[in-house]
């Protein structure tokens, strides 16, 4: 990905990312990226988990960080696709590379003041429509309530 983040949602993403690949990454510092009434939705077919909320998706980052152990890490291939300043979809990558990794679309909405994620849906790859879709219907929802 570029230096240059191409929005405010690229760039809290961005430190999400770097919170994830710190090794001493702690649950309070997760919370903090996450805004009240955060929700994870997860549309990947292969590992796909129920909608949680803010406590729910750090415990299930802890205990995949947990599982994978030394190693693990995530990266932000690029920017898919932007939509003002709020929104933005992404094409991660994370895991340990060559043994256990996973691949994915996510589409992230921020909140009004820029600092905090209020939503993350998850698509695999392949998906790259769906989460096009799901990246231009969050937009007109904020933009015409």
């Amino acid at each position: 990905m570029d230096d240059e983040p191409a929005n405010a949602a690229a760039e809290v993403v961005g430190r999400l990312v770097g919170l994830l690949n710190n090794d001493e990454f702690e649950r309070r510092n997760l919370l903090s990226m996450l805004a009240p009434g955060f929700i994870r939705h997860d549309r990947r077919r292969v590992t796909p988990q129920p909608p949680a909320d803010g406590e729910g998706w750090v415990a299930t980052l802890v205990n995949l960080a947990e599982l994978l152990g030394e190693g693990a890490t995530y990266q932000l291939r690029e920017v898919v696709a932007t939509r003002g300043e709020r929104l933005v979809a992404v094409h991660t990558m994370g895991g340990v590379p060559g043994t256990a990794e996973l691949e994915f679309i996510g589409v992230v909405g921020i909140d009004e003041e820029l600092e905090r994620i209020e939503i993350v849906t998850f698509f695999d790859p392949e998906d790259a429509d769906l989460a096009l879709a799901e990246l231009d219907r969050l937009h007109h929802e904020l933009t015409h309530g």
